[in-house]
């Protein structure tokens, strides 16, 4: 399995992929499902969704009182799975890849 920190996904996914993604998800072309938890000063939320051969699921906290104490706002990780055998390819840090995620919607 693979581990990307946020810096290796800066380096190796360009806008221009999630734009692609991005545009070939809101086509209604794979399956999503989404949880959110509260808990004391903040919530995590978790997505995931399955497009092909592939399984992902975001996991992020959302800590309002983090800047403050040095911390991004939303941290979390990602993990891609192979959706048909359920072995686990890669987790990588999700703040770059949630940056250009949204970025991405906007273009689409």
């Amino acid at each position: 399995m693979k581990v990307l920190s946020s810096d290796d996904v800066r380096r190796l996914l360009t806008i221009d992929d999630c734009i692609a993604a991005v545009e070939e998800a809101f086509r209604g072309k794979g399956q999503s499902s989404s949880l959110s938890l509260h808990v004391d000063g903040g919530a995590f939320h978790v997505k995931a969704a399955v497009l092909g051969r592939y399984f992902a699921a975001k996991a992020n906290g959302n800590f309002f009182e983090n800047p403050a104490r040095g911390l991004p706002r939303i941290q979390g990780v990602i993990i891609l799975s192979d959706a048909e055998n359920g072995r686990p390819l890669a987790l990588l840090d999700s703040i770059a890849i949630t940056i250009l995620r949204t970025g991405a919607a906007t273009a689409v």
